[in-house]
């Protein structure tokens, strides 16, 4: 039955994205202006934009790597929270990274990423976020041997509108640090297939760990009641297989488990498994079909309770299945379609959905790399 959670939302939106060299670096803009019009919740109706830019580098004949920032604004979507009330999410994101190679095979570098979130409605500001990733990095391959790499992560995240206490007369903000380190392997296999697998170890402790949780015995008497947080440690991994004919057919088979930060819903940290399958079939020169499915689960960490999530959370369950086509006539203008379905199943089941979405995007070009 129809409620103000359903509803159909309409996005048109217009993209520009240019590059050109510079030397021998090279330089990218690109960005989006659209609204979201909704016929039931017309209150919901807005404008959203994004741009992002920056520089890939280039220093000598073996170092590489970029430097670039990201904006974004848009009302926050349904499928993201629990209630209806209009929000609108602001993302603001800069970074960089380098690889250095020497004439052997080995190659070593990093990237270094900040990112902010902020929201309008006093309701989810406790979901407000700063993020800050190191991300160290060393490789070694050959065309026969195939590219091992040792990489490693640590994400801190901040809630800095969500304080808890650590004493009767003290509060900070809540966090999570996120370590991780990961060996991986990367093939190609005959020239049509390639493979890559990864094996990881994550270790996640919440900042604090030991907190007093206000507790009501009656009415006008709180208490604070010591509460240790979850900690976590596990094996992840990640792996992947793709094949390309060369002329018509692609496809890809990939699978994931990590850990990362909750961002929009109730939880300080999740352990998302996923597994997703991707075909590509060029039909003739210029039409190409594509169609995937895609299944993820979200198990949520040190859940809470907020007035947009009034139960706490515990597990999602998300299916997805997609089906497109892209008419490509020539290099100035392409015209594409996609149609998808997704399904979460959540627990408490309050936070399960459905929806149905077509995205169609025509695409020109100016000259230049745009």
């Amino acid at each position: 039955q129809p409620t103000d959670k359903a509803d159909f939302r309409i996005s048109p939106a217009a993209t520009l994205s240019y590059g050109t060299a510079v030397g021998r670096q090279e330089v990218f803009v690109s960005g989006t202006l659209g609204r979201d019009f909704y016929v039931r919740n017309s209150d919901r109706n807005r404008n959203y934009y994004s741009a992002n830019g920056g520089v890939n580098w280039r220093l000598g004949s073996r170092c590489s790597g970029d430097l670039s920032a990201n904006y974004s604004n848009r009302q926050q979507l349904f499928s993201e929270q629990s209630l209806a009330t209009p929000n609108v999410q602001e993302i603001v994101g800069f970074g960089g990274s380098a690889t250095c190679r020497t004439a052997t095979g080995l190659a070593f570098g990093g990237a270094i990423r900040h990112s902010t979130t902020r929201n309008d409605s006093i309701d989810r500001q406790q979901f407000d976020t700063d993020s800050t990733s190191f991300s160290p990095q060393i490789s070694y391959g050959t065309p026969v041997l195939g590219q091992f790499s040792l990489s490693g992560s640590l994400t801190q995240v901040t809630y800095p509108e969500r304080l808890v206490f650590t004493s009767p007369t003290a509060q900070v903000q809540d966090g999570v640090d996120i370590l991780s380190g990961r060996f991986g392997y990367q093939r190609g296999l005959g020239g049509r297939l390639s493979t890559n697998f990864g094996i990881s170890y994550f270790d996640v402790k919440p900042q604090p760990r030991d907190i007093l949780i206000p507790v009501a015995l009656a009415p006008g008497l709180t208490v604070l009641v010591p509460q240790a947080r979850d900690s976590q440690s596990n094996l992840g991994f990640d792996a992947g297989i793709s094949y390309n004919s060369g002329s018509r057919l692609s496809a890809d088979l990939t699978a994931r488990k990590s850990a990362q930060a909750s961002i929009n819903v109730g939880a300080q940290y999740q352990v998302v498994q996923s597994i997703a399958a991707n075909v590509g079939y060029r039909i003739n020169r210029a039409i190409n079909f594509s169609t995937g499915l895609s299944y993820t689960q979200r198990d949520y960490r040190n859940s809470f309770v907020s007035v947009e999530e009034p139960l706490r959370r515990v597990q999602d369950k998300i299916s997805r299945v997609f089906a497109g086509v892209a008419y490509t006539p020539s290099s100035l203008y392409s015209v594409s379609g996609e149609v998808s379905y997704q399904d979460r199943k959540s627990n408490p089941d309050t936070y399960s959905y459905n929806s149905v979405a077509a995205v169609l995007r025509l695409r020109v070009g100016f000259g230049g790399r745009g």
